[in-house]
């Protein structure tokens, strides 16, 4: 545990306080884990949620907020006080990873699972070691969250991505939206038969005024 020497402190600086990375480090597997104060406000808001709810409704809300901040330790380390190399805050917490050897499959997939990294596979070859996709895979927007907290999709505007997969991955189909049964299908007609009626008696009414 490292106080902040001063303002502009940076991760750079907290890192080399440190000693530095050690060999076998995981330096692209690096996170930040930030903790906000909520406001009052924010405190309100939460409280009153919390009395919606009946399960929770006694609960007495945190007034902090903790979530993964996506760094690239690597970029910040090679050019420290850059864009990348943000000031630190009180009670961060900098991890970085020994090695990581495996990679998550999980979702609509016949065998959700954690496999082996290899290099030269890329997601389909990981969703295929998996079982393949299930019957409910929305195969069109699958995506992959690397071991910083950052994420990529394979869906694209003009083209499919295909985003690379890195040791500590996980790779996550989503399932198809379920769709909605015949009660709809009777709405919409519905609508339909009534915007005609309208229509009928509009004509019919433009006529009787001539």
């Amino acid at each position: 545990t490292y106080s902040i020497s001063n303002k502009n402190e940076r991760i750079s600086d907290v890192i080399k306080r440190a000693g530095g990375v050690i060999p076998g480090a995981y330096i692209k597997g690096a996170t930040l884990m930030r903790t906000r104060q909520l406001s009052t406000a924010e405190m309100e808001k939460k409280k009153q949620l919390l009395r919606l709810d009946s399960l929770v409704r006694d609960s007495i809300p945190k007034d902090k907020q903790s979530y993964t901040v996506g760094i690239e330790l690597d970029k910040i380390l090679a050019e420290p006080g850059s864009s990348y190399d943000l000031l630190v805050q009180p009670g961060d917490v900098i991890d970085v990873p020994r090695i990581l050897q495996t990679v998550k499959v999980s979702g609509s997939i016949s065998n959700p699972l954690a496999l082996t990294f290899e290099k030269r596979l890329r997601i389909r070859g990981y969703i295929d070691r998996a079982g393949g996709f299930s019957s409910k895979a929305k195969r069109s927007n699958i995506y992959v969250v690397y071991a910083n907290g950052t994420s990529a999709s394979t869906k694209g505007w003009l083209f499919r991505r295909n985003p690379k997969v890195m040791p500590g991955s996980e790779i996550i189909v989503p399932a198809k939206a379920e769709k909605k049964g015949g009660d709809d299908t009777m709405k919409w007609i519905s609508i339909a038969g009534m915007m005609s009626s309208m229509a009928v008696s509009l004509v019919t009414l433009v006529n009787l005024t001539k």
